[in-house]
C-alpha cells in the first residue's frame, strides 16, 4: 500500500462510476454488492436451479469504469466468504491491457489495488475487470489529494447475455478478458452480462429469472447441456423438452431478441469403470 500520499476517498457508490456486466447492484454498507443472478436464485438449491447456487455467485464479466487525472490511485475490493479460488483483477488504462492483479483466497479480507497513471497529467478512463470464480464486494477508491473522478459519458451499448456453462462462466481462463463472451461484447461494442454458471445445466429458473430481471436483451447466446447428459444422464427428450421450455420461456418477454443456440460441447473421452 502506499503511503505518503493525502488521498480523496470516493465512494463505492459515486455517480462518476460506470458499473458493467451486473444486473443486481446494491448497498450493504459501505459496500456495493456487484452480483449476476437474483438473491432469489441465491437461495434456491442446486437441485431446483439446476445449477449451484454458491457458483453462481461470483463475478465473471462484471467491470467497473472511471476516469481521473489522478497520477495514483488506490482501488477497494472485498473477497466475499465462499468460492475458495484466486481472484484475478485486469487493469485497462485507455482501452490498453496494462497489467493483472492477483490475490488468494482470504474470505472478508480486503484487497487495495495500486493503480499509476500510464499518461502522466492526462486524463485516463480505467477499467478493472472483477475474477472469475469469487464473489467481490466494491469498496471504492482512493485518489491523490486534490483530484476527483471526471466525468465521463458511458456510450448505450447493446445489452449481450451469455447463458452457459461452465466454458462460458470462464473455467480454463484465468481473467474474465479470456472468456470467449468478454471478447463477443468487446469486438462488437456489446455490454456483457455472463450469467454462465459452472456445473449448470438447461435450467428453466433461470430462463425466467433472465426473461424477467432483464428489460432489454439485443443479443444473447446459450451453450447449454454438456452436464444434462454427463452430470446427470437424462436421455435425448428430455434435454429437447428442457431447451424448449427454456427458449418459451426466454422469448415470452424478448420477442426480438437475436438468440444464438450453440452447438454443445462433447469429448471422445469415456469415463473408467
Amino acid at each position: 500500500v502506499w503511503i505518503g500520499f493525502a488521498q480523496d476517498v470516493i465512494k463505492a457508490d459515486d455517480s462518476n462510476i460506470h458499473i458493467e456486466g451486473s444486473n443486481y447492484i446494491y448497498k450493504k454498507g459501505d459496500e456495493l454488492v456487484l452480483h449476476r443472478h437474483s438473491d432469489k436464485v441465491y437461495k434456491g438449491t442446486t437441485k431446483e436451479n439446476l445449477f449451484n447456487p454458491l457458483k453462481a455467485r461470483t463475478s465473471s464479466g462484471i467491470l467497473i469504469k472511471f476516469k481521473t487525472n489522478s497520477p495514483k490511485i488506490i482501488a477497494k475490493f472485498k473477497i466475499v466468504k465462499g468460492n475458495k479460488s484466486t481472484s484475478v483483477f485486469s487493469i485497462f488504462q485507455n482501452g490498453t491491457f496494462i497489467e493483472n492483479s492477483s490475490f488468494k483466497y482470504e474470505p472478508d479480507s480486503e484487497i487495495l489495488i495500486n493503480l499509476e497513471s500510464k499518461y502522466p497529467g492526462k486524463d485516463v478512463v480505467y477499467k478493472i475487470t472483477f475474477p472469475l470464480k469469487t464473489d467481490i464486494h466494491f469498496l471504492g477508491l482512493e485518489l491523490e489529494d486534490d483530484y476527483q473522478l471526471i466525468e465521463f459519458e458511458s456510450p448505450n451499448k447493446p445489452v449481450y447475455v451469455a447463458c452457459g456453462n461452465s466454458i462460458t462462466h470462464g473455467t480454463g481462463q484465468k481473467t474474465t478478458p479470456e472468456t470467449y463472451a468478454f471478447q463477443i461484447a468487446e469486438k462488437f461494442g456489446y455490454e456483457l452480462f455472463n450469467v454462465a454458471v459452472g456445473g449448470g445445466k438447461t435450467s428453466q429458473v433461470m430462463a425466467e429469472m433472465i426473461a424477467d430481471d432483464f428489460k432489454r436483451i439485443d443479443v444473447m447466446t446459450i451453450l447449454i447441456g454438456f452436464n444434462d447428459y454427463n452430470g446427470q444422464g437424462i436421455d435425448i427428450k428430455t434435454f429437447y423438452k428442457r431447451y424448449d421450455n427454456m427458449l418459451k420461456t426466454l422469448r415470452s418477454k424478448h420477442a426480438n431478441t437475436k438468440i444464438y443456440c450453440i452447438t454443445m460441447t462433447y469429448t471422445n473421452f469415456k469415463k473408467s469403470k
